[in-house]
């Protein structure tokens, strides 16, 4: 399903403008809610419990917060019983889908008691635990970097080196697995190397990195990297500007794999060839362990910058951490029976999939103990559907003796030796490392996932994932071994990536969507949020910009788009079929004449459009478009579907005129329209932009 967003704010747009065209609306459905499974933790393997509210009590606590904060929550009727029951409500967290309860047990009382007491309160639709997750540890080598964790020494680069690197970069122009020198060999083995004769990202697609942080000043990151939006998520902070920007390391190493700088003549290349990096903290500065509660915060603001149009094609999450099932769930059995599910994270994961078309990868797991031997048992977030989860290739080829296997595993890639970005060790350090494991093989295929949607931005999870796995190549199992004997018979991994394959198969089977035309609008510039949308409505002869004299040569995205301007956009739609003017005729504002006539006269003719309904006969054409106007005419183009919707759960439904109720309830019920910035506020007067009415139009194209 793609995404439409930017039209009316943060409204989600889903409908064809023009008459019998509306198309089938975004359906993303909330995971069924359901108790934790009935299990009793280990004592450190959560923190807590999360709550989800029923849908009423979900609305009562959010307009409370909303007009003072989480001070005001005590009185709430649902937080009042929590407490009498003995569970401490410490915070909200708000998906937008559900509002969540972030809660203590009260002293002396377990989290499997606190758990037992909420759900017998009023008002609870579910609850589970605040599960533990740990970074998926990279295996550190026999041997720390040496000179080569130096970037600005190349020796022995030389004698090493392929005869034609891809890029300047040292340790890119290496294609042997040796630990003597820092090299990149599984670019060559990936076929990534080739993948960029295809495609380079080049600031093009955002990859976000759930993880200990981002050291944003390294040499090899920083160009990348997205130091104005990075987020401590366990601090609820902005990660620029505090005392520890990565508390492990792990998170630079990670970033560096996915998007060290290209070209820039020291350390690595990134898989990506350079994709933007959005850094999500997620870990505490003392080296302990996150929490589901961290990750509901991180998908958060993930989903807040794709709605505020502050980050470009956001289409990759990359998760190289994880949580083994402590009831050691065996290999074959359904996921979550009598063991850890952790629902609450499962749902944001398939809403990124749904909704945004984010893939989110994960490392596979590194066994347990981290790299002694490999589990078979579940490991999350990796073994939920919704996820991409990748398991390590040895420098052979073969599968790391300590990675994970089970059926719910997708893909393979090398994770043995791989060179990376260390965070700095003093403000002049900043080195590099070679590691081990599954967390330096997810990196490599999320690179790869935006080098695939840079070559087809309107492919799909689904298309990425059919590439991925169609063009994996075979993994070779030494069958004599016990262990890879079973490894052979249990994994559900599809085989070895083959980053070039993947490329080229989404380019075969994907529509490469509408070409970006240059425009010629001097307000309108490469960069912009907008700029494809804008090109797309300019080049199809949709949308203009401005005529007159003052403001020729403008399109003016930060503009409202007129009523008049609506009925011109339905008209050229229709290719600007001949017509009676006769029908804008009948309104006393619309000037014989002027360059909206037939437009206005067609949507009034095909019932799409008309004037007010107070007796002057008037229709605006310069006024505002409001979002319950859009409703009305997107409505009477679907053929005025009845709906059972109610406003009711808006604060300010009562704000809808009498006329637009039907609508709004049908715009609401399909999707088309939801909480203005996520609270319970309908906002019906609000108007929309010329350039988010661009946007909406660019969707459109895309889902069609």
């Amino acid at each position: 399903m793609k995404r439409l967003r930017h039209a009316l704010g943060p409204v989600v747009a889903s409908a064809a403008l023009v008459c019998g065209l509306v198309a089938t609306p975004i359906a993303v459905a909330a995971t069924p809610a359901s108790s934790s499974p009935a299990y009793t933790p280990s004592p450190d393997a959560t923190d807590g419990i999360i709550i989800t509210l029923e849908d009423a009590a979900g609305q009562d606590v959010r307009s409370r917060e909303a007009r003072g904060g989480i001070s005001t929550l005590a009185d709430a009727p649902v937080v009042s019983d929590l407490a009498d029951a003995g569970v401490e409500v410490t915070d909200t967290l708000d998906t937008a889908d559900d509002m969540l309860l972030q809660a203590e047990p009260a002293d002396g009382q377990t989290d499997a008691e606190a758990l037992a007491a909420a759900q017998a309160v009023d008002g609870v639709a579910s609850v589970q635990y605040n599960f533990r997750y740990d970074l998926i540890g990279a295996v550190e080598g026999d041997a720390e970097a040496g000179d080569a964790s130096d970037p600005s020494n190349t020796s022995g680069i030389d004698a090493l080196a392929v005869s034609d690197p891809p890029t300047n970069d040292p340790f890119a122009a290496q294609d042997s697995p040796s630990t003597d020198v820092g090299n990149q060999y599984w670019l060559y083995d990936t076929g990534l190397v080739d993948a960029w004769d295809q495609v380079k990202t080049q600031g093009t697609v955002t990859v976000a990195v759930v993880d200990s942080g981002c050291d944003l000043d390294h040499p090899d990151v920083a160009a990348n990297v997205l130091a104005d939006l990075a987020y401590d998520a366990d601090g609820s902070h902005m990660l620029a500007g505090s005392a520890v920007d990565d508390s492990q390391g792990h998170g630079t190493a990670v970033t560096s794999v996915i998007a060290g700088v290209a070209n820039n003549g020291v350390g690595l290349a990134g898989a990506s060839y350079d994709a933007k990096v959005l850094p999500i903290k997620v870990f505490d500065n003392k080296g302990g362990g996150c929490y589901t509660d961290d990750l509901v915060r991180a998908y958060q603001k993930v989903f807040e910058y794709i709605d505020g149009d502050l980050v470009e094609n956001l289409h990759v999450i990359n998760m190289s951490l994880g949580a083994h099932d402590s009831s050691e769930v065996p290999a074959g059995s359904d996921i979550g029976v009598d063991g850890m599910r952790d629902e609450v994270l499962e749902g944001l994961i398939s809403t990124a999939r749904d909704r945004y078309d984010i893939a989110t990868v994960c490392a596979g797991g590194n066994g347990h103990p981290s790299g002694v031997s490999a589990c078979t048992y579940a490991n999350y977030p990796s073994d939920f559907e919704d996820c991409i989860a990748v398991t390590a290739l040895a420098t052979d080829g073969s599968s790391l003796n300590y990675s994970d296997y089970n059926q719910y595993k997708d893909i393979s890639t090398y994770g043995e030796n791989i060179w990376a970005a260390w965070r700095g060790s003093s403000s002049n350090s900043s080195p590099y490392v070679y590691r081990s494991g599954t967390s330096l093989a997810a990196p490599i295929v999320s690179g790869t996932i935006a080098l695939m949607f840079a070559e087809r931005p309107a492919a799909t999870v689904d298309d990425v994932c059919e590439a991925l796995y169609e063009t994996a190549t075979a993994i070779s199992y030494d069958m004599s071994d016990p262990v890879d004997a079973e490894r052979a018979a249990t994994t559900g991994s599809h085989g070895a990536l083959d980053a070039d394959a993947a490329v080229a198969y989404i380019t075969d089977h994907v529509a490469a969507g509408p070409d970006i035309e240059p425009v010629p609008f001097d307000d309108v510039q490469q960069g912009d949020w907008f700029y494809s949308a804008v090109s797309f409505v300019y080049s199809n002869g949709i949308m203009r910009g401005y005529q007159d004299e003052d403001h020729l040569g403008t399109f003016g995205p930060d503009d409202a788009t007129s009523r008049s301007q609506l009925a011109q956009i339905l008209y050229n739609l229709a290719d600007a079929p001949e017509t009676d003017a006769a029908y804008a005729d009948n309104y006393v504002d619309c000037v014989p004449g002027a360059w909206y006539m037939s437009a206005i006269s067609w949507a009034t003719q095909q019932g799409l459009m008309s004037g007010y309904d107070d007796g002057t006969s008037r229709f605006d054409p310069d006024a505002a478009l409001t979002r319950e106007q859009l409703a009305v005419v997107l409505w009477r183009a679907a053929g005025k579907p009845s709906t059972s919707e109610s406003l009711d759960n808006f604060s300010d439904s009562a704000q809808t005129s009498s006329w637009a109720v039907e609508a709004m309830e049908w715009a609401v019920s399909v999707g088309l329209f939801q909480g203005y910035d996520n609270t319970d506020i309908l906002n019906p007067s609000g108007v929309l932009t010329r350039a988010q009415m661009a946007m909406v139009l660019y969707r459109q194209n895309q889902m069609s």
